[in-house]
């Protein structure tokens, strides 16, 4: 099982994932120079083998399940297109999703007043440039989010938003499954938003669990 390290650096935190590396055994191969005739055969078969290897190892990463293009709010209503998936793409600037109030704010993935398993896989947000409060992934309404993070993600808030908005009565799990890495950092003004956790001037707290 791998494990989930965190670093927090001030309003930054990086989450790195652990990875694993497989070496497979190279075949039993005793030829010396060119192969005699007797011993071409299981030549050719030990060479086939190590190309099937070579070329297994290189196989391309799985694409995520779902590319957005723009900020996407998760409810009720569109929950089953988005649990258990994996989602990737670089949200613009000028795209957010949700509402802003009292200890919440908009973002470009918004999770809102439901249980979601999901997978972010190649996630870019930044809203760094922005002068609103708009955080990368914001839940909301007692919203409860299981996350894996595959891949790199970068998540950059806008003003006082955070990396990923966790608000009293809502609770993110960042799941054991996680292989990925992911940069999660807070805005800049009206007191600063968390990596992960609170926006900006905000003394709400977090549940923030990794199992």
């Amino acid at each position: 099982m791998s494990e989930l390290g965190i670093m927090a650096h001030g309003s930054r935190l990086t989450a790195h994932g652990s990875r694993l590396t497989a070496h497979g055994s190279r075949p039993p191969f005793t030829a010396h120079g060119h192969p005699s005739r007797s011993n071409f055969p299981q030549f050719l078969r030990h060479t086939a083998l190590i190309l099937i290897l070579c070329l297994a190892s290189f196989s391309p990463a799985q694409a995520a399940d779902i590319t957005l293009t723009s900020a996407v709010l998760i409810n009720s209503s569109n929950k089953s297109a988005y649990n258990g998936k994996s989602i990737s793409g670089t949200i613009p600037s000028d795209s957010s999703a949700g509402a802003f109030g009292d200890f919440i704010s908009k973002g470009a993935v918004v999770v809102d007043g439901i249980e979601l398993s999901l997978t972010i896989d190649g996630l870019n947000v930044d809203y760094s440039g922005v002068s609103s409060m708009l955080s990368g992934i914001s839940l909301m309404n007692g919203a409860k989010l299981h996350l894996t993070v595959s891949g790199t993600n970068t998540l950059k808030a806008g003003y006082g938003g955070a990396g990923i908005a966790v608000p009293d009565g809502t609770t993110l799990e960042i799941t054991a499954a996680s292989t990925g890495t992911l940069n999660a950092t807070g805005g800049r003004n009206y007191g600063g938003g968390a990596g992960i956790g609170s926006i900006g001037n905000r003394n709400s707290t977090a549940d923030v669990t990794n199992l």
